[in-house]
């Protein structure tokens, strides 16, 4: 079978190949669910049944934990391997006590349709293999996944990264599983406040020099009017960010509790979904490289702190020392407080 990059152009290969079932997933944890919606939008017009998902690991103001969320914490749910389960608008997670509703749970409930979490917590090894087992049993012949902001295309040496071992994970899975067709994909560039804007066009460059891209999709009104009424329940820096730019905002917008600036000097043209292939972005990241044969999220941190890389639970960690204090958390004192110590060893 002609694949999506044999085929040339990414529009005729849906129409005329036009897959059975397609499974769109974020991949970045928390709000990236949202940046799905273009591309699944797209697809259901072509009257392919799309399947939504999103790793499940949400930010500190949903969940303090800071680990991701795995199967075995979350009710209501049916599953379907180790880290690969259904959800409904009923499902929930108890944590240290605590229940906690995910956005995939807030977007199940606006659908009114089930969707599909997916648990890092067994590292790389444990999403191949439920990946794999997941494809088997729905018979899905085209995988998307899609991070939100673009921090994904991160190599391994930029300092600007808050949250890499979602991203790292999902891409060194998707890159490593040979069934399917699949794609990663980046909607909202820059818009997460991680990789500058000029710096992620840098990398898709590189990428496609490398013979890594495969199309691109604007955003469409139609996709602009799900936001405005979604974003409503869904807790979402990024896609708010991807939203306003839709809209023609083209000023600096602040997130993360004005701790970071992002420029919107791109405008509307900061709301594109970018397809690219998976392999190639793999092969480019330091970062991805080093993580597949995880069996753990902690392994995984291990390996990215020994690099040198702040993750997303360094962030967490020091936000609940700042709580416990009762002080108001720093962000980026955190973080420049983590690079110091860890220089300093």
């Amino acid at each position: 079978m002609t694949t999506i990059k044999e085929y040339g152009s990414f529009e005729e290969y849906l129409i005329e190949i036009k897959p059975k079932k397609a499974f769109v997933f974020g991949i970045g944890g928390g709000g990236d669910i949202i940046a799905t919606l273009p591309t699944v939008n797209s697809l259901r017009t072509l009257g392919i049944p799309t399947i939504i998902g999103a790793v499940v690991w949400e930010r500190w103001v949903v969940d303090p934990n800071p680990t991701p969320i795995s199967i075995n914490e979350l009710q209501s749910i049916e599953v379907i391997s180790d880290t690969f389960a259904i959800v409904n608008s009923s499902t929930y997670a108890v944590r240290n006590g605590r229940r906690i509703v995910p956005q995939i749970v807030r977007v199940a409930r606006f659908f009114s349709e089930e969707m599909i979490a997916v648990d890092i917590t067994k590292g790389v090894k444990g999403v191949i293999k439920g990946l794999r087992e997941f494809i088997q049993k729905y018979q899905i012949d085209l995988i998307i996944g899609v991070d939100g902001g673009g921090d994904v295309l991160a190599v391994g040496n930029e300092k600007e990264l808050w949250s890499p071992i979602a991203d790292q994970t999902i891409l060194a899975a998707l890159a490593n599983i040979d069934s399917s067709d699949i794609l990663l994909a980046v909607f909202g560039i820059g818009t997460d406040g991680e990789l500058p804007p000029k710096y992620i066009l840098k990398r898709l460059n590189e990428i496609a020099r490398a013979d890594g891209y495969i199309s691109l999709r604007g955003i469409s009104r139609r996709d602009i009017k799900l936001f405005e009424t979604i974003l409503r329940t869904v807790v979402t820096e990024t896609n708010w960010v991807a939203y306003k730019a839709a809209l023609g905002v083209d000023n600096e917008i602040h997130v993360r509790g004005s701790s970071t600036s992002i420029n919107l000097n791109l405008g509307i043209l900061a709301a594109i979904t970018v397809y690219l292939d998976p392999k190639i972005v793999y092969k480019q990241s330091h970062l991805a490289r080093a993580i597949v044969n995880t069996e753990s999220i902690w392994e995984i941190r291990k390996i990215f702190n020994d690099m040198g890389v702040f993750t997303e639970i360094d962030l967490k960690e020091g936000i609940n020392k700042y709580k416990a204090k009762e002080l108001e958390p720093d962000l980026n004192a955190i973080k420049e407080e983590w690079y110091k110590k860890h220089e300093s060893n």
